[in-house]
């Protein structure tokens, strides 16, 4: 019951950013509701590998019956983290490029910035 509910939250919330990055205009908004995404999905994908009283995957003088948690959920959760930070980074420059050229952080003044 209490997995239910914890998925239902992490939809919920990835949810919430799909909207803030489809009904807001502005840049930063549209930044914040990318990395509210990104956010959900790492817990999500951390989730996955959780295993009820499992250790860690190290083996150690440890039998194999043992329950481990799976370490390649963590692994894609820690390259997610990486490429959603750079990803802010650049989506940030962006918005600042935005405000330099146009005095604005509207998406709609983007379109002046052609040619």
């Amino acid at each position: 019951m209490l997995s239910v509910i914890f998925y239902g939250l992490l939809m919920l919330m990835f949810v919430i950013g799909l909207g803030i990055l489809l009904l807001s205009r502005n840049a930063i908004k549209v930044v914040m509701g990318l990395g509210v995404m990104t956010t959900a999905l790492n817990v999500f994908l951390v989730s996955i590998g959780y295993v009820e009283g499992g250790t860690a995957p190290i083996f150690f003088d440890v039998n194999f019956t043992t329950k481990a948690s799976d370490p390649v959920p963590q692994a894609l959760t820690l390259t997610s983290i990486v490429i959603d930070i750079a990803l802010t980074a650049l989506a940030l420059g962006f918005v600042v490029y935005l405000f330099k050229k146009t005095g604005s952080i509207e998406l709609r003044d983007m379109r002046r910035l052609r040619g």
